[in-house]
């Protein structure tokens, strides 16, 4: 399930990349943002074609964009429009180095261990590829994912599970659409395990791969700094394993772990990246396309990228500005152009500020700290969970240091700050317009932008260690030892070298770190007092396939965890999710169904649904702020209600026949 999601998350990507001529490393980190949009996208298209949705739509629609790419790629290289901006080395070195260990091979290292310290942190969390979040949203992820595998319809703009009557509405399945192809690629049943797999992809690949591009393309190619950055990918506490802890909020985990190559692309088109050649016409064509992946992944996400995005463009606008006469993209016979696309960039944001955003309504959580106390956390990258990476944290300070001392990459400072400054905001600002204004993009929702932090402090911190590493193996190098200086091409490799067990058992093998997985991993287990779904009641749930025959539906309450039967075990319910628009028929049900022998509108309603069974999970919700006995009280006291029948129990768990209706 891992390759099957790793080959759909990159494979559509790299052919188009590689038709608009990118370099391989440019290739690899924005491959997944352009499969997600060529995925996201077919499932649109397919669904206004009347074509199921599937692998093959998928495999039409990449070979069409390929072929799209290369007819542009020739366009723009007819009219000398494709040529690379940068060196041609990820991260240049000093002379000498590359004799010992060529560049490539330092970053082939680092990025293959980052991966497996992925891997093995997301392995622990998750538990078992049949592990589900125990979690407010995970009965409509987990659901959506069936939904699309039995209905053939992927699009986001018609996703009618919870729609009832009415028409459906916009909602980004960017992620649903990728769990859904791997399900029916490999034939598996499960949701859960499908979504496991993609889970463990992102982390591993997709974020891994934008990091280590993002610091190739901010830092000098150290041997050093290369350590560094494979050992930072997993270091964060609030990103990757916060978003798979929280909510559970697998749109946000999906868009955010596409920001980091993405801001590294923009960087490199515009001429800010020390690193990776690419060419400023192909880069700008992939942005264009990656903006429709990043939206049908989340919203949000696209806010996130604009705002990250607005400090390249002022630094962008400020150099070629000030650029001599005939120098590049600068000069005052330019300057119109230059100050209409800040404008135009600018206006971006602003009207994304506005469109891309929830209902106020939805935009109500309230801060969870003073503003000392954000400032705090923010500084430290410790938000939402109290748990410091003292060296991750210190290596951002130094990143910043060294940016304002030498005035490069300064850009990168002033998205930090722009991140910083959001979350102190909507961590510990007050309750009010002026919040929701600045923050409602995100729902105020402290934990969505506490994941983002890790997309600029990981560089930062990148750039902090190679400040740090160069002062020490300068220092080094002017040793004598025997009365010969140390030479250079060895003390670099030895204390990159020396970095490894440093940076294992101060980044990885730490409490802090044991803690947030720690917790991630209570989430996904299935135990007696499991919020969600708990022991009692998923035994009941794996006996349901051999106790309702296939066709008939079974009654079932969102908030109580019994509509996870739908996803866990195929078998149709009544409901699927908290917030759904409901049909007269449900509205009996939830009403009145225990009044089935004294109401015959309640028969009427079973009879029209083909609902034969009821789930009794009791009365206590997956969060403690649900009271959905009021808008269930149908569901209340069914070992009294007369026509039904116990069929099955585990437990406190309860499958009952509806005998008071007949058939």
């Amino acid at each position: 399930l891992f390759l099957t999601a790793a080959m759909l998350i990159f494979a559509p990507g790299i052919l188009v990349a590689v038709a608009l001529r990118m370099p391989w490393t440019t290739t690899l980190a924005v491959a997944p943002v352009v499969s997600i949009a060529i995925i996201a996208l077919t499932a649109v298209a397919a669904d206004k074609v009347s074509v199921r949705w599937g692998l093959a739509p998928v495999l039409f629609a990449t070979l069409l964009a390929a072929g799209v790419a290369a007819l542009v790629a020739h366009g723009l290289r007819t009219h000398g429009r494709m040529e690379p901006k940068g060196t041609d080395q990820p991260g240049a070195q000093r002379a000498g180095v590359r004799d010992i260990a060529p560049t490539w091979l330092w970053w082939t290292a680092s990025c293959t261990g980052a991966i497996a310290l992925m891997i093995y942190h997301i392995k622990v969390l998750l538990g078992s590829p049949e592990s589900f979040s125990q979690t407010f949203d995970a009965i409509f992820h987990l659901n959506a994912v069936r939904w699309i595998v039995e209905h053939g319809n992927g699009s986001s703009l018609t996703m009618a599970m919870t729609s009832g009557d009415a028409a459906p509405s916009f909602y980004p399945l960017a992620w649903h659409d990728l769990a859904s192809l791997v399900m029916m690629t490999t034939g598996t049943s499960s949701p859960a395990a499908a979504t496991n797999a993609v889970i463990m992809a992102v982390a591993a690949l997709v974020w891994v791969a934008g990091c280590m591009y993002l610091a190739a393309t901010v830092m000098e190619g150290r041997p050093s700094a290369i350590v560094a950055a494979g050992f930072f990918t997993s270091a964060f506490p609030s990103f990757p394993y916060r978003p798979l802890t929280f909510g559970v909020l697998y749109p946000n985990f999906l868009g955010i772990a596409l920001l980091p190559g993405l801001l590294a692309l923009v960087a490199s088109v515009a001429g800010l990246g020390r690193g990776v050649r690419v060419p400023a016409a192909g880069g700008v064509v992939v942005l264009l396309f990656s903006l429709a992946g990043v939206s049908l992944a989340h919203p949000n996400a696209v806010l996130l990228l604009l705002v990250l995005c607005w400090p390249i463009l002022l630094t962008w606008g400020w150099r070629a500005w000030w650029a001599p006469a005939g120098h590049g993209n600068g000069g005052g016979s330019r300057r119109p152009l230059i100050l209409s696309a800040m404008c135009v960039g600018t206006l971006l944001l602003l009207l994304s500020w506005v469109v891309l955003r929830p209902p106020a309504s939805a935009s109500t959580w309230q801060p969870p700290v003073n503003g000392p106390a954000a400032l705090g956390a923010a500084l430290t990258l410790a938000p939402m969970s109290g748990r410091i990476p003292w060296v991750v944290a210190l290596a951002v300070l130094a990143g910043i240091i060294y940016v304002i001392r030498t005035r490069t990459m300064v850009w990168l400072v002033g998205a930090h700050a722009i991140l910083v400054f959001l979350w102190m905001v909507v961590a510990s600002w007050s309750f009010g317009p002026l919040r929701t204004a600045l923050t409602g993009g995100w729902y105020n929702d402290p934990n969505r932008i506490a994941a983002a932090l890790p997309v600029t402090g990981f560089p930062l911190a990148v750039i902090g260690c190679a400040w740090g590493t160069q002062v020490l193996v300068d220092r080094l190098g002017s040793w004598n030892l025997g009365g010969r200086r140390i030479a250079y091409t060895t003390v670099e490799p030895v204390v990159a070298l020396a970095l490894v067990p440093f940076f294992l058992f101060t980044t990885q093998a730490v409490e802090y770190l044991r803690i947030v997985i720690g917790q991630g991993a209570a989430v996904y287990r299935i135990t007696p007092e499991s919020p969600l779904v708990d022991s009692d009641e998923y035994a009941l749930l794996r006996k349901l396939p051999s106790l309702v025959p296939e066709g008939v539906a079974v009654a079932a309450v969102p908030f109580n965890g019994s509509s996870m039967a739908y996803a866990l075990e195929g078998v149709e319910t009544t409901t699927t999710h908290m917030f759904f628009t409901s049909t007269p028929d449900q509205d009996v049900l939830n009403q009145t169904l225990s009044r089935l022998a004294v109401n015959p509108e309640v028969c009427r309603s079973v009879e029209k649904m083909d609902v034969g069974y009821v789930l009794d999970f009791g009365a206590t919700p997956v969060n403690d702020i649900n009271d959905w006995a009021r808008e269930y009280p149908g569901f209340m006291r069914l070992s009294t209600t007369p026509g039904l029948t116990e069929v099955a129990r585990e437990g406190h768990a309860v499958l009952y026949r509806i005998d008071g209706c007949p058939r």
